[in-house]
């Protein structure tokens, strides 16, 4: 089997776009070699300071972002794996995600004693022109300039010249700039004589512009003034999109929407469509069907909307950007849904050549192979994939399928089982589809002991007898007799136990409880030695007396092989009326009707504070740059009021129609004064929410932008 990724859209603030209106913007430059990345990165701050550019810095920290499953990255990051610039394509990227009229990056080489020679690549919308500069290795800075005015028709500006002497300080500062670190580069600024270190030192420590206020806020967690982000985006289309994005981590979606529906960036259509995904509307594929520019289509590719014509613009993508690991990864996913292993194949063959560190190139390469027949070629690219990572389990998988194909039994029921022991139950129900969906009897004992580690051991018995009928011979005779006995042998009961009940996410077992708190169960399940099966039913319930306050169940995926787990499921809220005792139980059963209950009487005392319930449901409230707030049972209103008072002005558009229950007042009149009640009713409706969604305990804290859940509780 290939392994892909998971792609799950979120939304949090990253970097965005851009610059006043201006001939264009200067990328870092991408050094021939590694050691000469501090030469590289001053040669670009030198080219756009003399011809009055953007700085690399600012185009590289905002650029309109591409979502992500880590959140809005960097296209340059995501494509390219780095933000240096020195290809055709990565210049095309950065155009189009900038939005300013040219963009230029360079790929810098050695040319010979004393001399460099720089490959530029000048991107505007006509398309991409190539130009060759070479010039003595510290003159070189003022030809590339001189070049780049005489095409973009504007003056070039005479820079003093500088020696190697400029790397050890101005060179290192421009890398922590390229890296996102400003406050590294300004310490390493801060004793330096040189006259453009000592100004870039200045920008970054005592800025004045827009720009430069908004690019340090940015890159040292801080919220930026909303003046500062106003004024990019009335510079820049591209700037538009971090604005929307920082709109839409306030609460105020209609605003983030207008601004991307405003905007003349082609790209800012594609991002429109993936933020109605995230807002939880329907997708509609108007634009991301049918994509025009380079970057909407990696929109397409990234966000994966149901498609047609999906796989077609993964193979354009790639074609667009040979050099992006990214495009030909999409590219190599798509070949695979189309069972076109050749294509898979050629695709991986690239990226294994260019990017050999990477685990799951091998293991989708030794997944081609195996597909195409080529079962050695295919085991020395499993084996190379787990060198890399031991807990690469496909890579696992594909391994011990291939050692069970070449009749090495004992080998390959080791690889089963080094890969079952790291493997989720997906995983082995995948392994077990391929040694099905190989068709051949000589895998039926391979088949029988992924069933067996499933816990599916009427099904495993049956698939070891019809093998057994095929007259195993030696080793996988002996095998086969083995797991027989232990499947013969008789299953031991269900057993709970280690049972307590936590009022807190990741806190210690409750000795009382209050009403209100949300209860969290932690035991442990056994089957006396036995392998548990791979799924079982949760059940649990809360009593007072004969009255029922609570129950449910829920179905549980174990891990297969298991022979001991933890259950940490569900979460439940004690009701806020109730007093006195309370009993709270949990069981277990699975398919064959094994059944193992524990259940425990805690006493109840007066309501817990809204603080209390807060941290008890796991919920963490934010201002509106994202930063938790500090609430406890004596501020915690006057915080939440002193938040929404902040925001009364933005509340109106916000909030466009408040429900009639709140006396025909406007948004911005109940954020300036909201009342206790309002707040609290605010909170009492997060915590009813959160108490009937279902609990993953994975995932056991929510981070919850106050502003909006506010704004949500005045619509409704």
């Amino acid at each position: 089997m290939s392994r892909k990724m998971s792609l799950v859209l979120c939304v949090a603030l990253a970097a965005g776009s851009a610059h006043a209106a201006q001939a264009g913007a200067v990328m870092w430059f991408e050094p021939a070699q590694p050691a000469e990345a501090a030469y590289a990165a001053t040669v670009a701050a030198e080219v756009s300071r003399s011809l009055d550019l953007l700085d690399p810095h600012l185009a590289t920290a905002l650029t309109a972002p591409l979502l992500t499953p880590q959140g809005p990255r960097s296209p340059l990051e995501l494509l390219f794996g780095r933000v240096t610039v020195g290809s055709r394509s990565q210049a095309q990227v950065a155009l189009e995600a900038l939005g300013t009229p040219a963009v230029v990056g360079a790929r810098i080489s050695a040319a010979g004693e004393g001399s460099n020679r720089a490959t530029v690549y000048l991107a505007r919308a006509g398309g991409i022109r190539e130009l060759n500069v070479e010039a003595p290795r510290w003159k070189l800075p003022a030809r590339i300039a001189e070049v780049l005015a005489k095409e973009l028709g504007i003056r070039a500006t005479a820079r003093p010249e500088l020696n190697d002497a400029a790397l050890s300080g101005y060179g290192r500062a421009l890398l922590a700039l390229q890296s996102g670190d400003p406050l590294s580069a300004a310490t390493v600024l801060g004793g330096g004589t040189l006259e453009a270190g000592r100004a870039l030192g200045t920008r970054l420590t005592r800025p004045t512009t827009a720009l430069d206020r908004l690019y340090v806020a940015l890159q040292t967690g801080s919220t930026p003034a909303s003046a500062d982000y106003d004024a990019a985006a009335a510079e820049l289309p591209g700037a538009r999109a971090v604005r929307a994005l920082a709109r839409l981590n306030a609460g105020n979606a209609q605003a983030a929407e207008q601004d991307l529906a405003e905007n003349p960036l082609p790209y800012a259509a594609a991002l429109r469509e993936q933020l109605r995904v995230l807002g939880g509307e329907r997708f509609t594929p108007e634009v991301l069907a049918r994509p025009q520019t380079l970057l909407q289509k990696v929109a397409s590719v990234v966000t994966r909307p149901v498609a047609p014509s999906l796989p077609d613009l993964r193979r354009e993508v790639a074609e667009a950007l040979p050099d992006s690991d990214f495009a030909v990864e999409m590219a190599s996913f798509a070949a695979f849904d189309a069972d076109d292993f050749a294509g898979a194949l050629r695709y991986l063959n690239v990226l294994t050549a260019r990017t050999p560190g990477v685990p799951l190139y091998w293991t989708n390469l030794g997944w081609a192979q195996y597909k195409l027949g080529d079962l050695r070629a295919s085991e020395t690219s499993s084996r190379r994939a787990l060198n890399l990572d031991p807990n690469e389990v496909i890579a696992a998988y594909n391994l011990a399928l291939v050692l069970a194909e070449t009749d090495r039994v004992s080998e390959a029921l080791e690889m089963y089982a080094y890969a079952t022991a790291r493997a989720t139950g997906e995983d082995a129900q995948a392994a077990l589809k391929d040694l099905e969906d190989a068709r051949k009897p000589a895998l039926g004992l391979y088949e029988a002991y992924l069933l067996e580690q499933l816990g599916e051991r009427v099904r495993a018995r049956e698939r070891l007898g019809a093998y057994l009928t095929s007259n195993p011979r030696g080793t996988a005779l002996a095998q086969a007799q083995a797991l027989q006995a232990q499947l013969q042998a008789p299953q031991g009961p269900l057993a709970l136990t280690e049972l307590v009940w936590r009022t807190q996410p990741r806190g210690a077992a409750a000795e009382r409880l209050r009403a209100g708190d949300f209860l969290y169960p932690f035991a442990r399940l056994r089957a006396d030695g036995s392998v548990l099966p791979g799924k079982v039913t949760v059940g649990w319930r809360m009593t007072q007396g004969e009255r029922v306050l609570a129950e449910g169940e829920r179905s549980v995926d174990l891990p297969p092989g298991a022979l001991g787990v933890s259950l940490e499921v569900p979460r439940l809220m004690v009701p806020l009326e109730v007093r006195g005792e309370v009993r709270l139980a949990l069981s277990v059963r699975d398919a064959s009707g094994r059944r193992a209950e524990q259940t425990r009487t805690y006493a109840v005392d007066e309501p817990a504070s809204l603080a209390r319930r807060l941290e008890s449901a796991g919920l963490r409230l934010l201002g509106p740059g994202g930063e938790p707030l500090a609430v406890s049972d004596e501020n915690l209103l006057g915080t939440l009021r002193a938040q929404l008072r902040a925001q009364a002005s933005r509340a109106d558009a916000a909030v466009p129609q408040v429900a009639g229950r709140f006396g025909n007042r406007t948004a911005s009149a109940i954020f300036s004064a909201p009342s206790d009640a309002e707040l609290t009713g605010a909170l009492e409706e997060l915590l009813q929410r959160r108490a009937a969604a279902e609990y993953d305990p994975a995932r056991p804290e929510q981070d919850v932008l106050f502003a909006q859940v506010f704004a949500e509780y005045l619509s409704r």
